[in-house]
């Protein structure tokens, strides 16, 4: 669903096009799909996607050498390559997730793509209901996070989910993560 006050689509990372530049960093990548085939997918403007299934490494959402958000249609290189620096995107350490974080995030994955709603109080809910509900639930916690004591909330920082770059989302997911496999008493705390 659109919402056409700001034009920002839930769950779908923002990009920011201004006159063809990119001034968001909602495109991500993982560097092993990246280096085994120089083609971004769909899944990684989502913004519920954080690590790679295959690899379990952590999204990037800039070049790791020069900080450029991406923008590979004003690359005349390659799609591998940073249209800013010319280097290559894959060319970079692993970035695995702490084991507890990790199973947190590809749980979090998991649940919005209807793959698994282990750890749902209620599993018969609807893939959209949830979508809907999680999206409104962390917009209004976010709004608020100031009065909550949880650091990973306070850590997302503020504005839009679809805004944020990919660790502060990270953060924010990890958050849900707690409050759905605590429910409702992680909510009223």
């Amino acid at each position: 669903i659109l919402n056409t006050n700001s034009a920002i689509c839930p769950w779908i990372n923002t990009v920011g096009i201004y006159h063809t530049a990119r001034r968001r960093f909602g495109l991500q990548f993982c560097p092993e799909c990246l280096k085994a085939e120089p083609a971004f997918k769909r899944s990684w403007r989502i913004a519920y996607s954080t690590t790679c299934p295959i690899h379990n490494q952590i999204l990037l959402d800039a070049c790791p050498h020069c900080g450029a958000a991406l923008a590979p249609h004003r690359n005349h290189v390659s799609l591998a390559h940073c249209h800013v620096c010319y280097r290559l995107l894959s060319q970079t350490a692993n970035q695995c997730p702490e084991l507890g974080v990790a199973s947190k995030l590809q749980a979090v994955q998991n649940w919005f793509s209807g793959k698994d709603l282990t750890g749902i109080s209620d599993p018969a809910i609807r893939r959209g209901e949830l979508l809907a509900g999680c999206h409104s639930l962390l917009a209004m916690l976010r709004q608020h996070a100031t009065h909550c004591r949880n650091s990973h909330l306070v850590e997302a920082g503020s504005g839009p989910l679809e805004l944020l770059r990919a660790t502060e989302r990270r953060e924010a997911l990890i958050f849900l993560h707690q409050l759905i496999t605590q429910w409702p008493s992680h909510f009223r705390s």
